[in-house]
């Protein structure tokens, strides 16, 4: 079964009684090659400003590879996103941003003076109206200059960013 609207299929739905909806927006992109010393001496960075994302699936086409979602629909959007940053010597704070259009959420972590490579994840669940958008921003603290990497990789997935609609 499925409903559809001036020709398009909004909701589908299995014999086994799955449910899909083709046009909900859901986006997942990723770095394909790292891009490097984009901070680490605190300054912030908007990733897919100086390398482009690559998508791995963008429905309802709401996602630009310079790393911007915008909402076609007021609603309840989840977002997650994962970096892996390479390159430190003494970074020992890093600050992931989500800012939207409505409100700016920070996920921070902190470690001892270190120069192993480290990950960051996070999940953030928020509201947003049609028209509103989000991007992401890492700040990385400590170093003498802007020396950490955002490590890419065309198969890995290091360095991650998805949403979709909720509600």
């Amino acid at each position: 079964m499925s409903t559809i609207t001036y020709g398009n299929s909004n909701i589908v739905v299995s014999s086994a009684g799955e449910r899909t909806m083709p046009l909900q927006p859901a986006f997942c992109a990723y770095l394909a090659s790292t891009d490097t010393n984009v901070t680490g001496h605190g300054t912030s960075y908007v990733v897919g400003t100086n390398t482009a994302l690559t998508e791995r699936f963008d429905q309802n086409a709401d996602f630009n590879t310079n790393g911007i979602f915008t909402a076609p629909v007021t609603g309840r959007f989840s977002f997650d996103n994962r970096f892996f940053v390479t390159g430190t010597t003494t970074a020992n704070l890093f600050n992931v941003f989500l800012d939207t259009s409505n409100f700016n959420y920070l996920s921070q972590e902190t470690r001892a003076d270190s120069n192993r490579d480290e990950s960051i994840s996070s999940s953030v669940l928020t509201d947003m109206d049609s028209g509103d958008t989000a991007f992401l921003r890492l700040a990385v603290g400590g170093e003498a200059a802007d020396t950490a990497d955002l490590l890419g990789n065309g198969s890995a997935g290091y360095t991650t960013f998805s949403g979709s609609l909720i509600c």
